[in-house]
């Protein structure tokens, strides 16, 4: 048996044979057959290892082709017609933030650029990376000092601003995912009651004990150097001219954290520092999905206003921009 392959031939009384393989065990080959219950239990182990298997090599297909199998590659009737709806609920996803549209927090940032005019006519526009406080159908809520430009846009207080956002998840040009998101709008300040009527989050605790510190230093700096120029960027930003400087901030710092382990430094009391709450509602908002390296390659839609005020059903656009052609002899 050994011999002829480890197979045998058994006999039925139709003059037929089947061949049944040996069984080898330590020492050698055996003709007894395995156990029906030791078969059996065979039979489950392999069967759950097919359907594991099945299931990694899915779940890599689905990895390797994101772009492919993406719902938003499948034209604009699976987009919601909301843009900032879709935002929160491809960020929520992410587990960047709620379902509702409030932030999660670490790890998974989720912040934007935003983009206001300079503090003077003529000069460069004021751009600022800005955490996301909240995002609701209507609006995206952002939490900073002063004016929405900071340092280098407008001054606080005024009636509106004109900006412009951006959003990027994801890396460029080979990550499971790409995403880009740009919106146009205008910026108002909202009182700080806002956020909890959303059921979004107050100003980080950290965010405020820095503020009021740097106000505390701007103040003595102030005081101490009245009738000179202080040390300062072209924006205003003031200079941390020496180590002394450093040592009187860090004990700023602390005493700010002291106030608020005692309760006295509340959001409230931060808007004297110059904490605000702004909102930007947008009039016209694009998402790129994808990039050149994907199998559909990057498809970028549009969300626009309707003359009622409402929106227009998303629309796929061109994903690289060039000027539209006046007549087919241009193209």
């Amino acid at each position: 048996d050994k011999a002829s392959g480890g197979l045998r031939a058994m006999a039925f009384s139709d003059n037929e044979e089947v061949v049944e393989p040996l069984m080898y065990r330590r020492g050698g080959y055996s003709d007894s057959p395995i156990e029906p219950q030791a078969r059996r239990g065979l039979d489950v182990v392999g069967g759950v290892l097919v359907v594991v298997s099945a299931f990694l090599l899915l779940g890599c297909a689905a990895y390797a082709s994101t772009g492919s199998v993406d719902p938003a590659f499948y034209g604009n009737g699976t987009l919601l017609l909301n843009p900032f709806a879709e935002f929160v609920m491809r960020s929520s996803k992410r587990g960047a933030c709620t379902a509702k549209g409030a932030p999660e927090g670490f790890p998974t940032p989720w912040a934007i650029t935003l983009a206001t005019n300079g503090a003077v006519e003529g000069s460069a526009p004021a751009v600022r990376s800005i955490g996301i406080q909240g995002v609701t159908d209507a609006a995206l809520y952002f939490v900073c000092r002063g004016g929405p430009g900071g340092a280098s846009g407008p001054p606080p207080g005024l009636k509106s601003y004109p900006a412009s956002m951006m959003f990027l998840a994801g890396n460029y040009p080979g990550a499971a995912f790409e995403e880009q998101w740009r919106a146009e709008g205008t910026v108002v300040e909202v009182p700080m009651g806002f956020l909890g009527e959303y059921g979004f989050p107050a100003p980080d605790e950290a965010l405020l004990s820095q503020v009021a510190a740097s106000a505390d230093f701007a103040s003595k700096r102030a005081a101490a150097q009245a009738g000179s120029v202080q040390p300062a960027t072209a924006a205003g930003r003031l200079e941390v001219a020496t180590k002394a400087d450093a040592i009187s901030l860090d004990a700023d710092v602390a005493r700010a954290e002291a106030l608020q382990r005692d309760g006295t430094l509340t959001p409230q009391e931060s808007v004297k520092n110059g904490i605000r709450v702004y909102k930007l509602t947008p009039s016209r908002v694009e998402m790129l999905h994808g990039g050149p390296r994907w199998p559909a390659g990057p498809v970028r839609y549009e969300w626009t206003r309707s003359p009622t005020g409402g929106w227009m059903p998303p629309r796929r656009i061109l994903p690289y921009s060039l000027p539209a052609a006046e007549s087919a002899s241009e193209l």
